[in-house]
């Protein structure tokens, strides 16, 4: 057996050393990275969506006006990759297109929005937009504007139109989908 180059008491310290280094590691992880990730998580699912919030009163309305909601998805803005809360939802009218951008113009206005036609490439689709009517009110974001963007799904496609968490909305005559998001300006 061909004897080491490095003596054995040398070996030792790079074996112990080695486990060491592994060990503070380990440690590190444990009490640090993966508590601090997992508070993180819990914390941000457990924070208020300030879109959502914003959106309420919009949202009581159209229900009151006889939308149904279908489902919503939003992001409370608190994440390292996405720091602007957001809030978007997904209504099922029952009624013709015309008469459901009537009543979007109709609560947007009466919560202070001023809904604009954009142009849209789909022409089954009315998108609507208001990004300078509302200043955000939030201390902890940095200054600017409530963004409001809509969008009116024609009467006339009669399909599944959009989908959230695998559910959509028809498009007939007597059927309109509508889709509002609104977004707020970054945390400070």
């Amino acid at each position: 057996m061909k004897e080491s180059k490095f003596p054995k008491k040398k070996k030792v310290w790079i074996i112990a050393g080695s486990v060491a280094l592994v060990a503070v590691l380990v440690v590190w992880l444990a009490y640090s990275v993966i508590p601090h990730t997992i508070f993180a998580g819990l914390t941000n699912y457990y924070m208020p969506n300030y879109a959502k919030d914003t959106a309420k009163p919009l949202e009581k309305a159209l229900l009151q006006a006889g939308a149904k909601k279908v489902c919503e998805n939003a992001t409370n803005g608190r994440d390292p990759d996405n720091t602007e809360p957001s809030y978007n939802a997904y209504y099922q009218f029952s009624v013709g297109s015309e008469e459901a951008v009537h009543t979007l113009q109709r609560v947007t206005k009466e919560n202070g929005y001023e809904l604009r036609p954009t142009p849209s490439d789909d022409k089954t689709v009315q998108d609507f937009e208001d990004r300078t009517s509302k200043d955000s009110t939030y201390t902890d974001l940095k200054p600017g504007k409530v963004e409001l963007v809509a969008s009116v799904y024609s009467d006339t496609t009669n399909k599944q139109l959009a989908y959230c968490g695998g559910k959509g909305f028809q498009g007939d005559a007597t059927h309109t989908g509508v889709v509002l998001a609104l977004r707020l300006p970054s945390f400070k």
